[in-house]
């Protein structure tokens, strides 16, 4: 979803986005790792994970496409369901954005957790319109997410 608002009469544009998720590949190879048995599952699990990387992989051009095809300070958030450093993520970054986890974070900022899985799935990015004031993760188990909140304040 795009957002568009005036800050101090400026237009600004967010992006809200939950990229496509891998146990939406095949519902039967949801990796889960209770018992011993389960890892008999990780290569199927991990071929699902490849397939939908690459999916959202092309969701992230889709929104650097649309980013790029008009100049107005963005930020990009939600549930990438992948952890940085992968194509997805990377593919935004390349135009500039930066991810507010690892320029004020502290820690591994996890945002996913569900049973012994703890990984920062959700992730908030930014260019360089925007000066980062603060970036945190909420503690709460009202979902498998917890939520990731940043501040900003514009140059």
């Amino acid at each position: 979803y795009e957002f568009r608002l005036k800050v101090k009469e400026k237009p600004i544009r967010i992006v809200g986005c939950h990229l496509f998720s891998s146990n939406d590949i095949d519902k039967t190879h949801r990796y889960a790792l209770k018992n011993k048995h389960d890892l008999l599952d990780l290569p199927d699990y991990y071929a699902n994970y490849k397939k939908a990387m690459e999916i959202r992989t092309r969701q992230a051009e889709l929104i650097r496409d649309c980013i790029l095809s008009e100049d107005l300070p963005t930020i990009i958030m939600g549930d990438m369901n992948d952890f940085s450093g992968t194509s997805p993520l990377n593919t935004l970054q390349k135009t500039g954005f930066k991810d507010a986890w690892w320029e004020g974070g502290n820690g591994f900022g996890i945002t996913f957790h569900e049973d012994w899985m703890h990984f920062r799935l959700d992730h908030i990015l930014y260019d360089a319109n925007w000066e980062l004031s603060s970036v945190k993760v909420v503690q709460s188990d009202l979902s498998d997410h917890r939520p990731l909140v940043a501040e900003f304040s514009m140059k």
